[in-house]
């Protein structure tokens, strides 16, 4: 029951995976950065509905 190297092969992360996923990552932190009043006023509208004190 010992690694067999096939399943090891199997978790490999090389860049050609990897590289994908940061650029997904840069696109939604760049979009956040570039609406950041947007979202956040819609963060606090959001809050303030359920914070609201009766």
């Amino acid at each position: 029951m010992g690694l067999n190297l096939l399943n090891l092969g199997l978790f490999y992360v090389g860049p050609e995976t990897l590289l994908p996923l940061t650029s997904v990552l840069g696109a939604i932190g760049g979009l956040l950065m570039i609406f950041w009043r947007q979202v956040s006023g819609a963060f606090r509208r959001v809050v303030g509905l359920f914070s609201r004190r009766r």
